[in-house]
């Protein structure tokens, strides 16, 4: 017997996938402290399999054409033998290079940190006012209340209602500024060094993956045949 359920995301996240560090099941938002799955590249029968498991409280990545109805067997059978002997093999394996992974990516938060030092250091102490207009790359429209926040901080705002910005405190060449809107692609501006007042264009497309909170209806059987509901009544008349 097939079992149903409904995949959907009632508030779409707008932080930036990007800027989240990968873990083995997707990626580590560090503002709501959780992990978001990344169910973009999973098949349909591995999307169902792990909402049978796991069915509240999943802060997932999907396809925008994944948040619809998935069926699965209810009750599957798990067969030992070669598959669980490969996950032992598997799990052992990725035992004994944690210490190396961690390693590495210590190593590589340094390195990012010298980086970020020298591109501080060289970047030009000449500041300016960053303004400008957002606007859909599909029908060139302005875009009203877009995020514009400057990567690495709280610091930010918002467009008005002609899609108009303008940042609230001076920028550096080499700052950058994100550009997110729910639905929408977020995009980046490296400010450049400029020596006047020049406003910018942004052009943001349309999304078709969500972030969020994946809400999961009630599980439920397929409905019986015309045929199976007759005998059925039939039954209950003796």
């Amino acid at each position: 017997m097939k079992t149903n359920l409904h995949l959907s995301i009632a508030n779409p996240c707008a932080e930036n996938w990007g800027n989240f560090t990968s873990t083995a099941e997707g990626r580590h938002c560090s503002r709501c402290n959780k992990v978001v799955v990344d169910f973009t590249s999973m098949s349909d029968e591995k999307i169902a399999r792990f909402f049978q498991q796991r069915n509240s409280g999943i802060c997932g990545r999907l396809n925008v054409k994944q948040l619809k109805t998935f069926s699965y067997s209810a009750n599957p059978q798990i067969k030992p033998g070669l598959g669980l002997l490969k996950a032992g093999i598997l799990g052992t394996l990725l035992l004994l290079s944690l210490p190396a992974v961690v390693h590495a990516q210590a190593e590589k938060s340094k390195t990012e940190q010298v980086v970020e030092k020298v591109a501080q250091t060289s970047a030009s102490a000449k500041e300016h006012v960053v303004g400008g207009v957002v606007r859909s790359q599909e029908d060139h429209t302005p875009l009203s209340g877009v995020n514009v926040m400057l990567k690495g901080s709280t610091v930010g705002t918002v467009t008005d209602g002609e899609g108009k910005f303008e940042f609230p405190q001076k920028l550096s060449k080499g700052d950058i500024l994100q550009f997110s809107f729910i639905g929408l692609v977020t995009e980046e501006l490296a400010i450049p060094d400029l020596t006047a007042k020049e406003p910018v264009e942004i052009n943001m497309k349309m999304s078709f993956e969500l972030m969020g909170e994946v809400a999961v209806n009630e599980v439920y059987s397929e409905p019986p045949s015309r045929l199976r509901t007759w005998w059925t009544r039939v039954k209950n008349l003796f």
